[in-house]
């Protein structure tokens, strides 16, 4: 929504600002950049080391840009900027890694059912919220506060999913 009111090197200008505030968050956890889609940011843990605490990591990683998003949006809003929040979706499960595309152009990324399950839940997170889904849940229980629990539909499924939307501020 902000291309419709903002000229280009306005949104060029405050993405890379958010941009430059979120990834030396995932850096920190060990998380791996995949790609930017405009304020989307794709990350993973656990690959190429699959450390038995990568959910964990993911997570902390939601978290802590959650929290760094707060001191980003005052700032803005102290300098008449637009507001930016996002809602994030974390998935735990297996992929393959590998350069997908054609003979023309080819682009190094991770495919599979737990990628699409991460995107749906990030599409569906509210501004602000973390979404974990049910396998992401199971390994990092105990450590976060459970908000609520849903049966949700997602799309590309053909049953609903148990969608679990946890605290941002502090982790248990």
């Amino acid at each position: 929504s902000l291309s419709e009111t903002l000229e280009p090197h306005e949104i060029v200008s405050q993405l890379n600002e958010y941009l430059s505030a979120m990834t030396p968050i995932i850096f920190a956890n060990q998380g791996i950049i995949d790609k930017f889609v405009g304020d989307e940011i794709m990350a993973y843990f656990g690959a190429p080391v699959n450390p038995e605490d990568h959910s964990w990591r993911a997570v902390k990683t939601a978290i802590e840009m959650q929290e760094a998003l707060v001191s980003l949006r005052a700032r803005w809003k102290a300098n008449g900027r637009p507001d930016i929040r996002i809602g994030i979706g974390v998935n735990t499960g297996s992929v393959i890694m590998g350069n997908i595309g054609s003979s023309q152009y080819m682009d190094f990324t991770l495919i599979g059912d737990a990628v699409n399950l991460g995107a749906r839940l990030c599409s569906i997170a509210a501004p602000g919220e973390i979404l974990i889904s049910p396998s992401c849940h199971e390994k990092v229980r105990g450590r976060v506060a459970v908000l609520k629990s849903t049966e949700t539909p997602v799309k590309g499924r053909a049953h609903t999913v148990t969608v679990h939307s946890i605290s941002t501020i502090h982790p248990v």
